[in-house]
């Protein structure tokens, strides 16, 4: 690539905001209802927007708020503090990004703070062509002055003591130079708009031969948004989102279609699992936390382990569907159950046709 075509493409990559959290779980409740301005405001909305946080509450952003973002980065804090090769590699990570602007959230009040050395040197080491920083000017103070200079842009606070919920939002406008109407800080359940109309989906799994393919995934929805008035979430840890999104941007009504990979941990699932109408689910722990709690389940697998942990036998809710060739070979007798009882084999959930998953659902007792 010449150093023109270089040039070209540095100049037409999308900017990058980096968004550094705001100190501890507290402190982010409390800007959480301003964020959804950053990313529909004039100056920042053609932006790739990303949040570092901290790794002990990086989840609940996920959880919550995936919607404000493009990108998550979470760090360990004391890791940062201690380990320089750490302190390295998270900045080599964020350099990577090519950020444009950065924003430290955290409210710069006293020198003295040990965040405040922590921030400086990770800011100080970031390449950036602005760096805006959230200052509250309570009074003069010479040693903090000279800390701030690692910043391009400063936005101090009105001297008028303030509830910090106030103060933040005031912060946000000069931020995005908008006018920010009184905010709730409510936060509602995730999981509320689970009920009996909805058809919660499991798909994937750590083993790819384990997890249902995305275009098979698509049909399968497709057909069921056709004949039933359900609506779907897609569960799963945060690594299956990308896939999720797939799915989702393949089906027909994706309104229908909700993506909350990486919103859920595994003490919810028992609850969701209960309040569903049923789960379709590659097998895995979820399957028996279902069988569990007495969720109609349909159990997509390979037929590994077949007769030791499946199907299950006395008063389960769980409904097996395995690939073609599997269920020949066991009625023809060319698979034995002593061939299958202890052998983690990697045959694929591929193979399981997308019909006789819709049948076995239009056709169960729900």
């Amino acid at each position: 690539m010449s150093f023109i075509d270089i040039f070209k493409t540095n100049k037409n990559r999308q900017k990058v905001l980096l968004l550094i959290e705001p100190g501890g779980i507290g402190d982010y409740i409390l800007i959480r209802p301003y964020l959804r301005f950053i990313k529909n405001s004039p100056k920042y909305k053609d932006y790739k927007i990303v949040f570092l946080s901290k790794d002990s509450y990086i989840d609940f952003i996920r959880g919550y708020d995936s919607e404000f973002f493009d990108q998550f980065i979470s760090y360990n804090v004391n890791d940062l503090d201690h380990n320089k090769d750490y302190m390295k590699y998270l900045v080599n990570k964020i350099n990577c990004l090519n950020v444009d602007t950065v924003i430290n959230l955290r409210a710069i009040t006293v020198p003295n703070n040990p965040d405040w050395g922590v921030r400086k040197k990770l800011i100080k080491k970031i390449k950036a062509n602005n760096k805006i920083a959230d200052v509250i000017k309570l009074k003069s103070d010479k040693r903090k002055e000279r800390k701030l200079k690692i910043y391009t842009d400063i936005i101090y606070s009105n001297d008028e003591l303030l509830f910090e919920f106030e103060r933040r939002r005031l912060f946000f406008e000069k931020l995005l130079e908008i006018t920010i109407p009184p905010q709730s800080i409510e936060i509602s359940d995730i999981t509320d708009i689970i009920d009996k109309n909805t058809v919660v989906m499991s798909l994937g799994s750590l083993s790819e031969y384990r997890s249902y393919p995305v275009d098979k995934s698509i049909q399968l929805i497709n057909i069921l948004i056709k004949k039933t008035g359900f609506k779907f979430v897609l569960l799963g840890s945060y690594d299956q989102f990308e896939n999720y999104q797939n799915i989702i941007s393949g089906v027909d009504d994706p309104e229908r279609v909700i993506n909350f990979a990486g919103k859920t941990n595994v003490a919810q699932l028992p609850a969701i699992l209960k309040r569903c109408a049923l789960l379709i689910g590659a097998e895995s722990g979820t399957v028996h936390i279902a069988n569990a709690v007495g969720c109609k389940t349909f159990c997509l697998s390979g037929g590994s382990y077949y007769g030791r942990y499946h199907p299950y036998r006395i008063n389960s809710t769980v409904t097996y569907l395995y690939p073609e060739w599997f269920n020949r070979a066991l009625e023809e007798k060319k698979l034995e159950m002593s061939d299958v009882y202890s052998a983690d084999q990697p045959w694929s959930l591929a193979d399981i046709n997308v019909y006789e998953i819709v049948n076995k659902i239009l056709y169960a007792n729900l």
